[in-house]
């Protein structure tokens, strides 16, 4: 939610894809002026929704929103289940479905540091329902086709990372603490090109390095693609 509001303008307008029981779509309902909830099936949705949350039925690929009306699309888990063509297709009416500005905020597993479905049982590559994971230099070449003009990266200081920083510089109850606390809410916006480099080191070797804690946290997708 504090992610979403740092991009969301005061009273926008927010779409999310695959919005499942709607948790995250209520709790930004307070902060937005519209909320759109895509998915592919009403039964799917809760009935006991917000006045200003309505539900837009897709058939996968659409985004059932007027051209140039959404200030922040956001997906998370969702991109590596659609068939390729499919997810190229979504990316295009993605980028017609935001404003001039409007930023889709995308979280979708690496394909450097998995397969993230069942398939990492018995295969290198995502062959159960991921249909297809991808890396920061694939996804930037997609979104650019699609008709983005800027693909970034946005990472979070929080969890564990952010408890043993405070901790090592004068514990959590310490100014230094309190503040690290309050930029744990917040994501810095990064080049991707330090990402997509470090994405090469690792297709050196990725069934090991990839497999690393390390890798797998500064690879795990955090984009942020601006219209």
């Amino acid at each position: 939610m504090e992610l979403i509001r740092q991009f969301l303008p005061p009273g926008g307008s927010y779409v999310e894809l695959g919005a499942g029981d709607c948790a995250t779509a209520r709790r930004v309902a307070a902060h937005a002026a519209r909320v759109t909830a895509v998915e592919v099936s009403e039964e799917i949705v809760p009935a006991d929704l917000p006045e200003s949350v309505h539900v837009a039925i897709s058939d996968g690929v659409s985004v059932p929103v007027p051209a140039a009306s959404a200030d922040i699309v956001y997906s998370n888990q969702l991109m590596e289940h659609l068939h390729p063509d499919d997810a190229f297709e979504q990316l295009r009416n993605v980028a017609a479905a935001l404003k001039p500005g409007g930023r889709y905020l995308v979280i979708t597993p690496n394909r450097l540091s998995g397969p993230h479905d069942i398939s990492q049982a018995f295969d290198p590559v995502a062959r159960g329902f991921h249909l297809k994971e991808y890396t920061y230099r694939e996804l930037a070449a997609l979104f650019s086709q699609a008709g983005f003009r800027r693909v970034r990266v946005f990472q979070r200081l929080h969890g564990r990372t952010l408890t043993r920083l405070a901790g090592a510089l004068g514990g959590p109850s310490s100014r230094v603490g309190r503040v690290l606390e309050r930029l744990g809410g917040r994501a810095l916006v990064l080049p991707v090109a330090p990402f997509v480099a470090l994405e090469r080191v690792v297709s050196l070797a990725p069934g090991r390095l990839g497999r690393i804690s390390a890798f797998q946290r500064a690879l795990g997708i955090s984009a942020i693609a601006e219209r």
